[in-house]
């Protein structure tokens, strides 16, 4: 899929171009763990989280809003 520009990713829908950004994701999970066996890093690939999970991307959000309220992010 080619797409280029923000009117582009609108006219196909946010929803279906997110979607597919997560199967790019996790089609190249296994070549990624690979990769990572290889230099010798330890990763726990069973728990681990993704920057697509909604919950691990909520959990940021909140720790910046709390950074921004502190005067701590300009």
């Amino acid at each position: 899929m080619q797409l280029s520009g923000a009117p582009a990713i609108e006219k196909l829908g946010i929803d279906v171009f997110n979607q597919e950004c997560r199967k790019i994701v996790l089609r190249h999970t296994q070549d990624w763990e690979k990769t990572v066996e290889k230099m010798g890093r330890w990763i726990d690939f069973t728990s681990a989280y993704k920057t697509m999970d909604l919950s691990y991307m909520d959990s940021v959000w909140w720790v910046f809003k709390q950074l921004y309220e502190k005067g701590l992010v300009y």
